[in-house]
């Protein structure tokens, strides 16, 4: 569990812009990795955001340039920037990936996309394009850290295709439309879970079937 005592939320979200260019610091990478913790403890994520700048221009190789990626991740997470988040794995991921930790980057990819369902009206296909991922990653890391977390994952996706169907099973019942009806009926019966495994959610959307 490496990377996961790191993994911490942090309410605030801090950018790196192309266009900035960081004054050369003399202070060393522990120093900087210092200030950044007591800005991020302070709340002043400005200051956090200027100083990981710094960080990763003058220190490009440093040890403590991975926990400040992983605080970058954690605080885009939190504040629903996935798109920011996504670009702080893939700058990580460039820099720090292994055959020892590639499952981490695979699983925040996943929980990245997951997340990114929720910001966004979303057909049933992306749902279960996803679900297939995370098979394929349960599939290739069977003894990773990460493995309970993606089935949960998984589990929230199963979950959701199950509301979704049985909502869209009853419009299409109201419409007289029983065929139809059955299909997605048929559809949560494969998804092997019961109703009443299941905590009512809120759907992230429904197919506008109904036009």
């Amino acid at each position: 569990m490496k990377y996961m005592r790191y993994i911490i939320l942090f309410p605030s979200l801090f950018m790196l812009t192309s266009c900035f260019s960081p004054p050369i610091s003399t202070k060393s990478d522990l120093e900087m990795y210092r200030d950044m913790v007591g800005y991020n403890a302070s709340s002043e994520f400005s200051k956090f955001s200027d100083v990981f700048v710094d960080l990763s221009s003058n220190h490009p190789s440093s040890v403590y340039l991975e926990r400040a990626f992983l605080i970058a991740i954690s605080n885009s997470i939190n504040n629903s920037e996935f798109k920011m988040a996504k670009f702080y794995l893939d700058k990580m991921k460039s820099q720090f990936i292994s055959s020892e930790n590639s499952d981490f980057y695979e699983f925040y990819e996943l929980k990245i996309a997951f997340l990114t369902l929720d910001d966004k009206n979303r057909n049933q296909k992306e749902f279960l394009d996803l679900k297939i991922k995370i098979e394929e990653f349960l599939a290739k890391y069977q003894s990773s850290d990460y493995r309970y977390l993606a089935m949960d994952i998984k589990s929230s996706i199963d979950a959701t295709l199950y509301v979704l169907n049985e909502k869209i099973a009853r419009l299409y019942e109201k419409r007289g439309n029983s065929y139809s009806s059955d299909v997605y009926k048929i559809k949560n019966k494969k998804l092997k879970i019961k109703k009443s495994d299941i905590e009512e959610v809120s759907s992230f959307f429904i197919v506008e079937l109904f036009e």
